[in-house]
């Protein structure tokens, strides 16, 4: 058993590695999507971690419709221009339409874990066991690389202590959330993880 002080120190530099360096991106059962067996692929990730244009290059690979589940989050926007109040039931709604359509689609966003977590990131919501089958890419993108694409793509717009404020504090927190996320979708019973190279 390890002490209380050591489990803090390894625990200390897990966290500072993935803030500072990428992880591995993975694949779970992306070979469902690939064959038709699954109409739908879904993309996770920490914000400014390369999920659009991830999600965009794949959308015209496989001939799929890209749904962008920031649209929920800025406007409320689901799949089929539906309008909603909450951004986690716009995103759930669009999830289950996409999944009864015969369309494929492509959907990315930090909604698409963060919709799998309850709030006090101390377990799973019910919408995770419907989530928990389509194949998903986890992009793993250190907080210190999101931070550098997130000033690259924003810099126009905000001065760069309020980009780094926003994306260190959030991306921590996010980060933990993801990894929640990535650990319960590999423990779904007989699936297929694979390191994801793009």
């Amino acid at each position: 058993m390890i002490d209380p002080v050591t489990f803090y120190r390894i625990e200390q530099y897990r966290l500072r590695e993935a803030y500072v360096f990428s992880d591995k991106t993975i694949s779970i059962d992306l070979s469902k999507f690939e064959s038709g067996e699954s109409n739908i692929l879904l993309i996770a990730g920490l914000p400014a971690s390369g999920k659009t244009t991830l999600g965009m290059k794949l959308a015209k690979k496989y001939n799929a419709t890209i749904f962008k589940t920031d649209e929920c989050l800025n406007e409320g926007k689901g799949l089929n221009n539906k309008v909603f109040k909450d951004a986690e039931t716009c995103y759930r709604d669009s999830f289950i339409s996409a999944k009864k359509s015969a369309k494929r689609y492509v959907m990315e966003g930090v909604l698409v874990y963060w919709s799998c977590i309850k709030l006090d990131n101390k377990g799973l919501t019910p919408f995770f066991n419907q989530q928990k089958d389509a194949p998903v890419i986890i992009l793993g993108t250190s907080v210190i690389k999101t931070f550098w694409q997130g000033w690259q793509r924003d810099k126009d717009e905000e001065s760069l202590r309020d980009i780094y404020k926003w994306y260190i504090k959030n991306n921590i927190k996010d980060n933990k959330v993801l990894n929640i996320y990535k650990q319960a979708r590999g423990n779904v019973p007989d699936v297929d993880i694979k390191e994801y190279k793009f």
